[in-house]
């Protein structure tokens, strides 16, 4: 199960001149300087792009993703045909240097942390991930083959 955190609605941030209150987990309210001064200090310009300006980027590799921080702004479950289950596709801005990408995952890991935190917040904006992602390879066995699965860190 996700761990539970407070929303905290960052004042005056707009998009295409609309209001947006994106949340991000948090011990604590912050106001907007607080909450930008924090993604700087991990390292990010305090840029965050919404869903609707997102223009492209390309897909990165998760494995490209370990470690680096980024805020989620966006995601869409698309089913699988080959697998029978759902995969997502994440958007999200680098905190490195302000770019929005996408990747996919069609683990649960993910999917569970995403799907939590939409119950929670009733959004699918603003989820701030400072560890990036995290890794866990398995070996094959008689039921399924080697592989990797992702988390958020």
């Amino acid at each position: 199960m996700a761990a539970k955190h407070t929303a905290v609605a960052i004042p005056s941030l707009e998009v295409g001149g609309a209001p947006v209150t994106p949340l991000f987990p948090t011990d604590a309210a912050m106001s907007r300087e607080q909450m930008l001064a924090r993604i700087e200090a991990l390292g990010g310009t305090g840029k965050i792009v919404a869903v609707d300006d997102y223009v492209g980027g390309g897909v990165t590799e998760k494995e490209n993703l370990i470690g680096v921080p980024f805020v989620v702004t966006g995601w869409k479950e698309i089913p699988s045909k080959r697998f029978g289950t759902d995969f997502v596709v994440v958007n999200i801005t680098l905190l490195t240097d302000g770019s929005s990408t996408v990747f996919t995952d069609g683990g649960q890991g993910i999917n569970n942390v995403l799907m939590d935190f939409e119950n929670d917040h009733h959004t699918r904006y603003g989820l701030l991930c400072p560890r990036g992602l995290r890794a866990s390879s398995y070996e094959a066995n008689e039921v399924r083959p080697a592989g990797t699965t992702y988390y958020f860190a």
